[in-house]
Order: structure tokens, then C-alpha cells, then sequence
């Protein structure tokens, strides 16, 4: 009876945490993979973005409004290289002087947070939230808009990923707005 006791007890308790000095492989193997899936979550893109965009011209040229309250240092050269990369021109002014030649604005606004990044020990800050609106003839004729997930999975995701889906959508939806027959007000809606 001892020995069949044995059998089925002791590879019980070798999962066990308890006080044993013994960390059993398959708890390890658990917690490296629980840690690998954390890590590669914080990395993904966050998929939950929206954008509003109204019927209007093709966007080929933009003004940016400065917004000097923007602390992610990289976020306005990163959005004028990828409206490049869209072959829309872009060019930035202070707030309040706009050109007078600018057929289109675009307004943006980033919040940042603080958090300690995975294997480390100091404090950085990762944008939180990102909304972007575009101007035409001083209407808003499209709007986007990022916010971290609910579970803060892609905090940490660079600032390129988490702005190409938002103009993505901004001037891929000025695509099919200007497919809708008529209905010049009516807004294609996209989100995630």
C-alpha cells in the first residue's frame, strides 16, 4: 500500500511551489512560456484603431499644426515620412499660422504614459494615444484615432507601428468615400 501511495503522491507534489528548493521542469517550462507570450504581446500592433473619413478630394499635399505639448520626439518626423511614403507632401507651421496656400490641415494630438518596459529597471514613456485630424476649407473631413489596448499588449510597440495603420485607414478610406455615389456628407466609418 506505501509503495502505491508513493507512486501517486510524490509526482504530485513535485508541481507543487510550497518550500521545496526543487523547481519541477514542467514549472519552469510553464513560467518561460508564460513570460515569452507576456514579452511578444507587448510587441504586437494594437489592431483596435478607427477612422472617420468624409467624401473629398485625393489628398496630395498637407500643412501640419505643431503641437508643441507632444513629448514623443520621433512621432511628427515619423508621420511626415510616411505621408511621404504615400506621395503626399507635407510641411510643418506653428499653431495659429496656418499658410494661407494649405489645401489641407492636419492637427494631432499624442498622449504619453510611463511604465517600466519588461527587463528593465527604469521608467519610460509609450504613447498611449493618438488622434489625427485633417482640415478642408476649415471642415474636418477626416479623423483617426489610436488608444492602447485595454490590456496594454502593445504599449511598447514603436511609434511606426502604431501610426501606419491610423493613415492607412485615413486615405484608404478617402478611396472608397469617393467610390459612394452622392452623399457627400455621409462618412465611411472603419475600426478594429
Amino acid at each position: 500500500m506505501k509503495s502505491v501511495c508513493a507512486i501517486y503522491i510524490i509526482p504530485l507534489t513535485i508541481g507543487l511551489g510550497g518550500c521545496s528548493l526543487i523547481t519541477s521542469p514542467i514549472a519552469t517550462s510553464v513560467q518561460m512560456a508564460s513570460s515569452a507570450v507576456s514579452m511578444v504581446s507587448n510587441m504586437a500592433p494594437n489592431i483596435g484603431t478607427s477612422a472617420v473619413v468624409f467624401q473629398k478630394d485625393k489628398t496630395s499635399a498637407v500643412c501640419i499644426e505643431w503641437n508643441s505639448q507632444v513629448i514623443a520626439s520621433d512621432f511628427l518626423p515619423e508621420l511626415q515620412r510616411q505621408l511621404q511614403a504615400m506621395s503626399i507632401a507635407s510641411r510643418v507651421y506653428d499653431a495659429g499660422m496656418a499658410p494661407g496656400d494649405c489645401p489641407e490641415i492636419m492637427k494631432y494630438d499624442v498622449r504619453t504614459k510611463w511604465a517600466t518596459p519588461l527587463f528593465s529597471d527604469n521608467a519610460a514613456p509609450y504613447i498611449s494615444d493618438i488622434n489625427l485630424f485633417l482640415k478642408q476649407g476649415g471642415k474636418v473631413v477626416a479623423t483617426a484615432a489610436y488608444s492602447v489596448d485595454s490590456l496594454a499588449y502593445d504599449k511598447w510597440t514603436s511609434t511606426p507601428k502604431k501610426l501606419a495603420p491610423l493613415l492607412q485607414k485615413m486615405f484608404a478610406a478617402e478611396s472608397a468615400a469617393a467610390e459612394q455615389p452622392a452623399a457627400k456628407a455621409r462618412p465611411v466609418i472603419t475600426r478594429n
